[in-house]
């Protein structure tokens, strides 16, 4: 089971032994937190931070994108899960990913998948992942909207 199934299957407690055995970011997994974790939506720097992700995960061989995790600098200097940064209102940006997934890249990617799980304290908080499959074609992020 890869790490998106094992997120969808398991939600907020994969995520928190992904943070106590400090996993690190590799080619196909990455961690990101929202610029304002507590804001109704995805701010310019969020969406062009996912714009970015997809684009590296599709033009290389695909990867998993968690949102809600943040790092720290572990020994060998790569990123490493460190904490939980549940988002706010994660329904409603559970739903503005979506769309806005349709028109991050150009071309579009169609194997891209998005799931989310709420946070067990509060249901309005949560968490974001992004499963991106590798891409026949060069795809670039579509940044008019992010800027």
């Amino acid at each position: 089971m890869d790490h998106f199934d094992r997120l969808v299957a398991e939600g907020e407690a994969y995520l928190e032994e992904l943070c106590l055995r400090g996993q690190e970011e590799s080619l196909t997994l990455e961690f990101k937190t929202s610029e304002d974790v507590k804001s109704r939506k995805l701010s310019r720097i969020d969406r062009r931070n996912i714009g970015k992700e997809l684009s590296a995960f599709s033009n290389s061989i695909g990867g998993v994108l968690i949102w809600g995790v943040g790092t720290e600098k572990g020994p060998e200097g790569l990123d490493r899960a460190k904490y939980l940064a549940p988002i706010a209102n994660i329904r409603k940006i559970y739903a503005d990913v979506i769309e806005y997934s349709k028109d991050y890249l150009s071309p579009r990617n169609e194997d891209v998948e998005v799931e989310i799980c709420e946070s067990r304290n509060d249901s309005a908080f949560g968490y974001f992942f992004v499963r991106v499959g590798r891409s026949e074609r060069e795809l670039c992020p579509n940044l008019g909207d992010a800027a």
